[in-house]
């Protein structure tokens, strides 16, 4: 009986790993990141220049999000309600340093050995009002 609980539990954790999608984007330089929307992103140093974007749920569209570039700025938008979760965690792998990071809209940001943080941190919350 076990046994038994074991591989059902195994199971289970295998279906529920495979059933998010996972989709690619090649990136470009930048050195500055804006963030906008409800959900988490992990910032990670690579020498891939990439995102990957999990989709927890079949009903997200990715023609929602958005990838813009200006003057070495990466905004990354996803288009939709600001209030619930979108659905989705995108993960980018960036070989330089960013200077600036920017989350608005609910966006929840993890930065891994990306950064040098030289100032003094300041915290800004944007209701999105």
């Amino acid at each position: 009986m076990k046994h038994v609980l074991s591989s059902l539990l195994l199971i289970f954790c295998a279906s529920f790993s495979y059933a998010q999608d996972a989709t690619v984007y090649e990136l470009s330089k930048f050195k500055e990141l804006i963030v906008i929307g409800n959900f988490p992103v992990e910032v990670l140093q690579s020498d891939r220049k990439e995102v990957v974007v999990k989709k927890d749920n079949q009903v997200v569209n990715l023609d929602h999000l958005s990838f813009a570039y200006s003057n070495n700025k990466l905004t990354i938008k996803y288009s939709g309600s600001f209030v619930d979760e979108i659905g989705i965690q995108l993960s980018i792998y960036h070989p330089n340093p960013i200077l600036l990071v920017e989350a608005r809209r609910g966006a929840q940001i993890k930065l891994r050995e990306v950064a040098s943080i030289t100032s003094t941190l300041t915290h800004i919350s944007d209701a999105g009002v």
